[in-house]
């Protein structure tokens, strides 16, 4: 009865002083005798604990949308609703469409066909911000007058 006592004292003071990142784990000691240990990285991925969602699963290790689902295998790694596949920014769930391919977000970027103008100077000329090759109607003035001549229609309606 005493060494069942003093196992259990035993295993009460290793589960305390175990911390929630390295949970107690059930293994071989140093001379083949079964003790507990606190490991690292019980699935021995490289992945330590504390920043593996999937302990004892060596194949899985990162939820980046907390779905459950691991990004291996989730096909959606940012939840937004836009399949990885056809989704430019598949772990930004605030963006997934980048239209001039300048790596800014459709939905940051001011300028959404890279050809100098803004979506707002576009749309206020009459042109389409998605279509490079719909220039602002000019009648021949230069892209930098145009700015300026749109800057300051703008001032001038109050804005």
């Amino acid at each position: 009865m005493r060494n069942a006592a003093l196992l259990f004292t035993l295993i009460l003071a290793l589960a305390q002083s175990a911390s929630a990142q390295s949970p107690l784990i059930w293994g071989q000691g140093q001379w083949g005798v079964n003790t507990w240990s606190a490991d690292a990285d019980n699935d021995g991925d490289g992945i330590p604990d504390s920043e593996d969602t999937f302990l004892l699963d060596a194949r899985e290790s990162i939820d980046t949308d907390g779905d459950g689902i691991d990004n291996n295998a989730d096909t959606d790694d940012d939840g937004d609703g836009v399949p990885d596949s056809d989704d430019a920014f598949p772990l930004d769930v605030t963006g997934s469409v980048d239209t001039d391919g300048d790596g800014i977000g459709s939905n940051a970027d001011t300028d959404d066909d890279n050809d100098g103008y803004t979506d707002q100077q576009k749309i206020e000329m009459g042109s389409d911000p998605l279509d490079s090759s719909d220039m602002p109607r000019s009648g021949g003035l230069s892209p930098a007058l145009l700015r300026v001549i749109s800057q300051e229609v703008v001032k001038d309606d109050g804005g």
